[in-house]
């Protein structure tokens, strides 16, 4: 009988329902089906043990000789570009499979992909900007009054 092998793919950065998130090609190498699969993913940094980002899904089922992007959804948070590790455990009647991998997320990707994507949340910074014009027209309003000042003193 020959037992399923999962392989984990190309891992990139992407959209997922018009979402930001992380897609990992998951392929079952062998010639029959993995069955009834649940899959635990987590993202961390390179060199981190902190979890950025995980998910469950039980309701998988994966064919012969298939494969299949695996999607972990960044809850509405903008893709940062780095170096991240990514842990899949895949767990079917008929085996399981601890797959890792690393992966880059470039800043063209973050550019591409968090234009496009949907309910991020928007960089509402314009009152900083503000705030530091009106603090720049200040200071020079200071420095032309003790110019002027200084200027009357001198003549005096």
């Amino acid at each position: 009988m020959v037992h399923p092998s999962l392989r984990l793919n190309k891992v990139k950065a992407g959209l997922l329902n018009s979402h930001t998130a992380v897609l990992a090609n998951v392929q079952n190498v062998k010639a029959n089906s993995v069955g009834k699969m649940a899959v635990k993913g987590e993202i961390r940094k390179v060199g981190s043990n902190k979890v950025l980002y995980q998910n469950k899904r039980s309701d998988l089922e994966m064919a012969p000789n298939s494969n299949f992007n695996y999607g972990i959804d960044l809850k509405n948070q903008p893709l940062k570009a780095g170096k991240y590790n990514i842990k899949l455990r895949a767990t079917s009647n008929k085996g399981s499979w601890l797959l890792s991998k690393n992966f880059e997320i470039t800043r063209q990707e973050v550019a591409k992909y968090n234009d496009k994507a949907v309910e991020l949340p928007e960089n509402n910074n314009w009152w900083l900007y503000v705030i530091i014009g009106i603090m720049i027209v200040i200071i020079l309003l200071l420095i032309i009054l003790l110019w002027r000042k200084s200027r009357k003193d001198k003549e005096q």
